[in-house]
């Protein structure tokens, strides 16, 4: 998995808050996500994993949103 982080001194004026950009597979990620929630979570799943990836996507943060994706597209 590897994480990018955007520095706080562009355009985030908040200490507080962190942008984190996670690239790996989703089911790991999410259930690491889930001992320390987000408060958004933004994810992206192929229609034939949304229901699975749906439940550990509501423990990993305070609010999820997904797009659909074709699995092609991956």
């Amino acid at each position: 998995m590897e994480g990018r982080f955007v520095s706080r001194d562009a355009a985030i004026a908040d200490r507080a808050i962190a942008v984190q950009f996670d690239l790996g597979a989703m089911e790991p990620t999410l259930r690491e996500e889930a001992a320390f929630p987000a408060g958004i979570l933004l994810y992206a799943a192929d229609l034939a994993d949304m229901a699975h990836l749906a439940p550990l996507a509501r423990r990993a943060a305070q609010i999820a949103l997904v797009a659909p994706v074709r699995a092609s597209a991956r």
